[in-house]
């Protein structure tokens, strides 16, 4: 191997941008052994090594500032252990989060089975869903409870939490009256902050809807589907759940959303 390397050379070698290698010349962390007043950059053969440690650290999650306290400190193992531990939690932390998005990625491919039809009633094994109780003063305004519960819901995205789902517990002769609601809740990707259980774990009489979730005709479907198959309805309430990103479509009449009941 040559003694020195062009930067376009080192890029190829390494599957490293050369913008990337010049960032991180400019910001002090690696630089060429060799520049030349034509601007011209040239590394080390050995500096290779470095370049992949740099990459290694930065999947591992890394920040440029860590990196550089890394290899500034090679002898110091107290200061390289805090480090790691340090990034260590950072790493547990977002496979906790994404461990969260892939079960309800899952759950939401699951309904997208064909034996989930819209306004087909249907059975549903589901696990206990905890979640954020945001809607705190109810009042006669559906309107008005509405905006309560999506302040509250901005407030957390402020904070950088994804939700993953709205959920309305309503009583269930309350289903389709409009301005009648009990609680509202959300869920997120951060698994401690759900903290109320919104429903058990347990067998669920479930139908898909779109629209005004208060609509007669679907859950007339779904009550007569339950009274049909001699299915005991357990407990007074109803959850209508619905997809964050369903909520946002232009048209209320295209809002999908999910009533479950739990039942034995």
């Amino acid at each position: 191997m040559k003694k020195y390397l062009s930067i376009g050379e080192v890029s190829k070698i390494t599957n490293v941008p050369t913008s990337k290698l010049r960032f991180y010349d400019k910001e002090g962390l690696l630089s060429p052994k060799l520049k030349k007043e034509s601007r011209y950059r040239y590394y080390s053969s050995e500096q290779l090594i470095l370049i992949k440690k740099i990459v290694t650290l930065r999947n591992l999650g890394f920040t440029l500032k860590e990196i550089k306290e890394f290899f500034g400190n090679e002898k110091n193992e107290e200061k390289d252990s805090s480090l790691i531990k340090n990034v260590l939690v950072r790493v547990q932390e977002e496979i906790k989060k994404l461990k969260s998005i892939e079960k309800e990625l899952v759950t939401d491919l699951n309904k997208s089975m064909e034996s989930r039809k819209l306004r087909v009633p249907f059975i549903d094994e589901a696990e206990e869903k905890k979640g954020i109780w945001i809607l705190k003063e109810i009042t006669v305004d559906k309107e008005e409870n509405m905006l309560n519960m999506i302040k509250n819901v901005i407030k957390h995205e402020e904070k950088g939490y994804k939700i993953l789902s709205h959920i309305i517990r309503k009583k269930i002769e309350d289903l389709d009256k409009e301005n009648s609601l009990e609680n509202g809740y959300i869920t997120t990707d951060n698994p401690e902050l759900n903290n109320t259980v919104i429903f058990k774990k347990g067998r669920y009489a479930s139908i898909l809807g779109k629209g005004e979730f208060e609509d007669g005709t679907v859950i007339s479907k779904l009550f007569s589907w339950i009274k049909d198959n001699n299915f005991k309805i357990i407990g007074e309430y109803a959850n209508i759940i619905f997809n964050p990103e369903g909520i946002s479509v232009k048209s209320k009449k295209d809002v999908p959303y999910e009533i479950k009941v739990l039942i034995e």
